[in-house]
């Protein structure tokens, strides 16, 4: 006869499933914990990459070369990253030793855990970054020439007359201010081993530097404005009145004359560009921004690289004369960009330089 079989011997996997259904339910709340605190996570971060944006994006508009500058963009940037709920972990750092300048931004936070605390996640901290670029208007007048100004010979910077400079004003050598020159720039800069002559309008001369412009001089090529629509570098391409349009190129001199000028220019030649009409209202047409570029080498004494010497001239656009002088001595003449020169020389009557540059406003993210 046979014994009987006991319960545990006829059932050995007895209890098994409810080992299972415990393991499972184990995992089960894993799974549901890191999914309530993953999402939390996620939203958390993406709150901090908007804040950290909106940061970039506060401070770029005030962000320039000048220490002044990039205080006021740091500051902006940092009372809009609070405003969003980040008063603390948020490093500001601008970088300006080139264009186009940058801004980052970067926050980090401890954010807490909920059901991830179960399996020993108290927290997660978290580092995000933005980074804007601003590709900046640079001075309002800048001369690259470091020769130290010597009457009937070379100038720097010499503004006459009632000139009205909105931006930076930088000379790698000397400066004359005369007249009712108003300067409301964050940086007026020229060199120690140089002097600067002051006589009338507010203000005084700028502290000299030392240790030179951080600011490097602008860099443009006849090959950074596009096809000539008009002319080309190798004909001579001489008079232009009336409406004009496109980019005009000549391997000669350029003269605009007549009266009322208006269109969308910009003149291109490696000789002398002389605006005699009067007014004239021309915006570039270059995308850089630059309505005149000449190649020309001269001083401010004889043979301007650039002159505008007409009355009631209003040019949207940079000048650019890297080897030679810009000279302005017409009447109410403003220039809605920058001028940079070997040397500069306002000397008209009233005017106004407004730095917007080649790139006013020219800012957005960067990564």
């Amino acid at each position: 006869m046979t014994p009987p079989v006991s319960s545990a011997r006829r059932n050995p996997e007895r209890g098994t499933v409810a080992v299972l259904v415990a393991a499972f339910l184990l995992g089960l709340c894993g799974m549901a914990a890191l999914a309530v605190d993953a999402g939390y996570w996620y939203q958390a971060r993406r709150h901090m990459q908007a804040a950290a944006d909106a940061a970039v994006m506060a401070g770029l508009p005030d962000l320039g070369a000048s220490a002044a500058a990039q205080t006021t963009a740091k500051s902006r940037a940092s009372a809009m990253a609070s405003s969003c709920g980040y008063a603390t972990g948020v490093t500001v750092t601008p970088s300006v030793a080139t264009t186009p300048w940058h801004l980052t931004v970067k926050i980090t936070k401890v954010q807490p855990a909920f059901f991830s605390r179960l399996f020993g996640f108290a927290s997660k901290s978290m580092t995000v970054t933005s980074v804007g670029e601003n590709a900046g208007s640079g001075p309002a007048v800048y001369a690259k020439s470091a020769v130290c100004p010597v009457p009937g010979v070379t100038v720097g910077i010499q503004l006459n007359g009632g000139a009205t400079v909105e931006g930076d004003l930088i000379s790698n050598g000397g400066m004359g201010l005369y007249g009712t020159f108003n300067g409301n720039g964050d940086t007026q800069y020229y060199s120690a081993l140089c002097t600067c002559a002051y006589n009338g309008g507010p203000g005084t001369c700028p502290n000299p530097s030392t240790s030179g412009s951080s600011v490097p001089f602008p860099t443009y090529t006849t090959s950074s404005f596009g096809a000539c629509t008009h002319g080309s570098l190798s004909t001579v391409l001489d008079t232009q009145s009336g409406a004009l349009n496109g980019i005009y190129c000549s391997s000669g001199d350029i003269n605009v004359s007549g009266n009322n000028i208006t269109g969308t220019a910009t003149f291109v030649t490696p000789g002398r560009v002389t605006i005699s009409a009067t007014t004239v209202t021309l915006t570039a047409a270059a995308s850089d921004g630059v309505i005149i570029y000449s190649g020309a080498t001269s001083n401010c004494y004889s043979n301007q690289s650039v002159n505008v010497g007409s009355s009631g001239v209003v040019l949207n656009g940079t000048i650019y004369a890297p080897n030679g002088c810009i000279n302005t001595s017409g009447a109410d003449v403003t220039i809605n960009g920058s001028l940079y020169g070997n040397e500069v020389q306002l000397g008209a009557s009233s005017g106004v330089i407004n730095a917007t540059g080649a790139s006013s406003n020219n800012y957005d993210l960067y990564q």
